[in-house]
């Protein structure tokens, strides 16, 4: 099975330290200055992971089938060879070493002398076939083994690999099953570059927007410098740094110089923040390919640096970083609609508007900060919404749980994520934020969800999530001001699997940036080894309205947003911070590009489908003329999916088909229900007769729906205002008829700003006719909008009413 490469986790080191720490996470802080010594010139190696196309066994039998990769790194210092083993990393095609990998030469490089590096993998393939196989690491056609040169002096590596010392992501070479991709750390085991004579040296350079060591960025979203210089000369030293930055026009659009402040101490590492009151703002080339270069260059005093005799080329390297260049995507963040919901349609049985409020405005600043869009559209809606959880879809769900003797109430949750979807998909917002009030989960649902506070069906359903709005726990209650980020981040795919994660969660590398979800992950709550989150650590921009007071800056020790949710963490933000680890944040990163091509007329199907392929279609909507972003994709992938979602004529010609995946995967919760959970957009065909849905594999037709030739009919919707206060009252009436004569479905939405945004206000009614509260509505003019379906087909009628 062919896997994906693992994305780069680059990081600039930036600490010096006499003794030998190099496993330990840290932050951009100064080392300790004044009098260290020299630097030690020992060189370490460290082997990361592993990341293998095949298992490289055969096929028989007596084979496990997995990868038992291990290894020996040779590092030639003055001209002699120290050799270190690797450990053997049994049945896994994707090792990861966390201890025994890390190599320390004894013997110290000398200055302008190349310290040669070779790295040796095997796969175990014990007594049979002719033994064991090469791995080739190496982008050389010519190696199997990676091999190298670093100068020690400049920190730049030449070889088979070229670039600067840190965590080097190796391209992938060979072909078949004996390919790979290999992650290791070269660098001088105290992190200080070698020089003759006394050298002020550019140790690290780099650019974030929220993460360090991220070479993606988003458009048009603040991004800071961050430089680390390192004083080996005999005296204190003041340092300025030149900051310079231009587009792929070549257009110049940063540069400053910054003083690094008081005068660097003799052996002393120094990080630093450029550009943090004016931060860089990267152009947006609407969804072409743009890039970003940015140079760092040490500004230094007359006589500074010894220059020796002769003056040697590392003397210049180490004082610029060189150009370096930085993807930039165009990226939409999604638009986002806040409203009360619950199952009980009650004053006492919902959240309060000062709740709902109070959760919004603590939650968008920080999900502005951490998700990779340059804006964030959301509204908060004064109307409560409580979706029908009776009827077929609740039925079907209840059946799946009663089957693991579970009762019927645990289908409420799911039923209600499911309605909420199609809810926003009606309305137009990408994300339906549902608030329920304090302490519902635990009230409802008999231990299936326990200790649970929100609820996602991840990335099939990712139109609607759940969470509670004040939550009791030990004493403590109060909102989870990154929950609402957290439940977000599911319907991205974040940390969903752990057959994806859970192998780079117990790595931590050089600042902590943990590589940590490839394509998702898991629960870190629901994990013994990380309960509160994987450990990351970035840089927070300042947001309006503000997050925390003194959450800005740098976030050290912070743990990742998919781990547990803390209740007030404002209160004590150093304790309760949390951010994202490295590849949570290219998944979104991913996810939120917005240069696909949106279907003029979209689709909308949603459902469950059982692991007997028993089906319930929960809601189908045609959106003619309302351009949509599909879900599921239109063409396969390096796989079919189990499902696939037909267009057919009245012939059975399949029109267009659509990719459904079996998931199994809830994100929340200790039981996982056999039952794949969806609600999405398809694109859509005229002339379509029936949608259809398949199962691939068994060749079998799990559920279809035929599409009427009329769409429903409706007259303009009555609006009568009555009562007053709280008591106040808004009833809706309206006329639907259908030339098919087919059943239909009733909903009623409300705009507060001429059509801009839509609030959803009535969902799934039965009869043409809805009376909504108006207890939290303000004074303005209102659009009043109704949509009648007869299934597939979608007819709408509106007016307006001053309120």
């Amino acid at each position: 099975m062919k896997r994906s490469a693992p994305i780069l986790f680059g990081v600039v080191f930036l600490v010096a330290s006499s003794a030998l720490a190099v496993d330990q996470p840290t932050c951009s802080i100064s080392s300790n200055g004044g009098n260290l010594g020299p630097p030690s010139g020992q060189v370490m190696v460290r082997i990361i992971s592993m990341n293998t196309n095949g298992d490289m066994e055969p096929d028989f039998p007596f084979y496990d089938n997995k990868s038992d990769i291990f290894g020996k790194v040779t590092i030639t210092v003055n001209g002699v060879a120290q050799g270190f083993d690797l450990p053997e990393m049994e049945g896994v095609d994707d090792p990861v070493w966390t201890s025994g990998n890390i190599f320390v030469t004894d013997a110290a490089a000398l200055p302008g002398q190349p310290v040669h590096v070779k790295i040796h993998l095997e796969e175990n393939d014990p007594g049979v076939l002719g033994g064991n196989d090469n791995v080739d690491v190496s982008p050389n056609p010519a190696h199997d083994d990676l091999e190298f040169d670093l100068d020690t002096c400049a920190m730049t590596l030449s070889g088979d690999i070229n670039g600067h010392a840190g965590v080097i992501h190796v391209p992938s070479s060979g072909t078949a099953e004996n390919q790979g991709v290999l992650v290791f750390e070269v660098d001088m085991a105290d992190h200080r570059a070698l020089s003759t004579k006394g050298d002020v040296v550019l140790q690290g350079f780099d650019m974030l927007q929220v993460l360090p060591g991220v070479t993606r960025m988003a458009a048009e979203k603040p991004t800071v410098g961050l430089v680390t210089v390192t004083n080996n000369t005999p005296t204190w030293q003041p340092v300025s740094v030149r900051l310079r930055v231009r587009d792929e026009t070549n257009a110049l659009i940063h540069d400053s110089t910054q003083s690094l402040g008081s005068p660097l101490a003799v052996g002393e590492v120094r990080s630093v923040y450029l550009a943090e009151n004016d931060p860089v703002i990267p152009p947006d080339y609407f969804c072409k390919q743009s890039r970003l270069f940015a140079q760092a260059d040490l500004i230094l005093q007359p006589g500074a640096e010894d220059p020796g005799s002769p003056r040697t080329d590392c003397w210049i390297i180490n004082n610029t970083s060189g150009v370096k260049q930085f993807e930039v995507a165009t990226t939409k963040g999604p638009s986002l609609l806040w409203i009360r919901t619950g199952h009980l349609l009650s004053a006492t049985s919902l959240a309060t508007m000062s709740q709902l409020n109070a959760m919004h405005d603590g939650a968008m600043p920080f999900i502005r900060g951490v998700y990779p869009a340059r804006s964030i559209d959301d509204t908060v809606s004064s109307f409560p919404l409580v979706p029908p959880l009776s009827g077929g879809l609740f039925s079907f769900v209840a059946s799946l749980l009663a089957g693991i003797g579970i009762p019927a109430d645990a289908a409420t949750p799911y039923v209600m994520v499911l309605e909420l979807n199609a809810a926003a998909a009606l309305s137009g917002n990408d994300r339906l934020m549902g608030v329920l009030p304090k302490d519902w989960f635990n009230a409802t649902l008999y231990g299936l969800l326990e200790g649970v506070t929100g609820l996602s069906l991840g990335e099939l359903a990712p139109r609607a999530v759940i969470f509670e709005s004040v939550t009791t726990k030990d004493g403590s209650v109060g909102p989870k001001l990154t929950l609402p980020a957290h439940e977000l981040g599911h319907t991205y795919g974040l940390s969903l699997d752990p057959d994806i994660k859970n192998w780079w969660c117990n790595l931590t590398i050089g600042l902590g940036i943990i590589a940590c979800g490839a394509t998702g992950g898991f629960d870190e709550y629901n994990s013994d080894d990380h309960s509160a989150g994987v450990p990351t650590w970035g840089y927070w921009f300042p947001q309006d309205p503000t997050f925390v007071t003194g959450a800005e800056g740098e976030q050290c020790d912070a743990t990742c947003m998919m781990g547990n949710t803390p209740i007030n963490p404002y209160d004590d933000w150093k304790s309760h911070r949390k951010l994202i680890d490295g590849l949570d944040y290219d998944q979104l990163l991913d996810k939120l590009t917005s240069c696909r091509a949106a279907a003029p007329t979209a689709l909308y199907v949603s459902g469950v489908i059982d692991a007997k392929d028993n089906m319930q279609i929960a809601h189908l909507f045609v959106q003619p003329n309302a351009p949509r972003l599909t879900d599921l994709a239109d063409k396969p992938g390096e796989y079919q999916t189990v499902y696939a979602v037909r267009s057919v004529d009245a012939n059975g010609r399949v029109l267009s088909e659509a990719e459904l995946p079996l998931e199994w995967k809830q994100p929340e919760g200790k039981v996982a229900m056999q039952a794949t959970f969806f609600g999405g957009y398809v694109p859509y065909v005229a002339g379509t007769a029936k949608i259809q849905f398949w199962n691939r594999d068994s060749k079998k037709l799990v559920g279809e729906r035929a599409v009427s030739k009329a769409a429903p009919k409706l007259g303009m919707p009555s609006v009568k205002v009555s009562g007053s206060g709280k008591d106040r009252v808004m009833d809706i009436a309206w006329t639907a008829t259908d030339g098919d004569k087919d059943a239909m479905t009733h909903f009623v939405q409300v705009s507060p700003d001429k059509g801009v945004h839509w609030w959803p206000v009535a969902h799934g009614l039965k009869s043409p006719k809805f009376t909504a509260s108006l207890a939290d509505i303000g004074k303005g003019t209102y659009i009043v909008r109704v949509l009648s379906s007869d299934g597939v087909n979608v007819a709408t009628a509106q007016t307006s009413v001053s309120l």
